[in-house]
């Protein structure tokens, strides 16, 4: 099974997403991210067990607290002057959100390996050719939110798209 750790944002937020998606001028192609996947990546892992995966992250969700995010501006990978992956970042909770995948790194490290840096972001698009426009968005007024749990997905790739199910939720219990 493909998993990964991640985070849900509102549905009020991935519908803003949506809308900013109308204010990128395209010449070519990009692959854009169902507004039901619109979520937070911790960590992807990979193939993998599923049962190994819940084991290893078993009492995590007494090691944080919820905390407020709020979703800001728009960027891509590897640069915007030649953007492959476009993405909306956070103005609030990235501090807590680089934690988060730090604990859940620490407890999956033998298995996933580590990618080179974090940068909590919610992934909305994937150029696939051309040319993509735009220089300084932001997504319009964004509102917090409570990250108050993480959630092992499973991704099962389709000639559709990618359909993601929840394997196991971690409700934050910490103090």
């Amino acid at each position: 099974m493909r998993l990964f750790v991640g985070v849900e944002i509102p549905d009020s937020e991935k519908k803003k997403i949506v809308q900013l998606r109308k204010r990128i001028s395209v010449k070519g192609r990009v692959k854009w991210v169902e507004e039901e996947n619109l979520h937070i990546t911790i960590l992807f892992i990979g193939d993998g067990e599923p049962e190994e995966i819940i084991r290893l992250l078993d009492g995590i969700e007494h090691e944080f607290k919820p905390f407020e995010a709020r979703l800001s501006g728009v960027s891509a990978f590897p640069s915007l002057s030649r953007p492959r992956v476009l993405w909306v970042g956070l103005e609030k909770g990235e501090e807590e959100l680089k934690e988060l995948h730090k604990k859940v790194y620490s407890r999956l490290k033998r298995i996933v390996k580590l990618e080179n840096r974090f940068i909590p972001h919610v992934t909305f698009g994937r150029v696939k050719y051309g040319r993509v426009g735009f220089t300084s968005l932001h997504l319009p007024n964004p509102e917090d939110f409570t990250i108050d749990g993480l959630i092992l997905f499973q991704s099962r790739l389709t000639p559709e798209g990618p359909v993601y199910s929840v394997v196991k939720r971690y409700i934050s219990g910490g103090e």
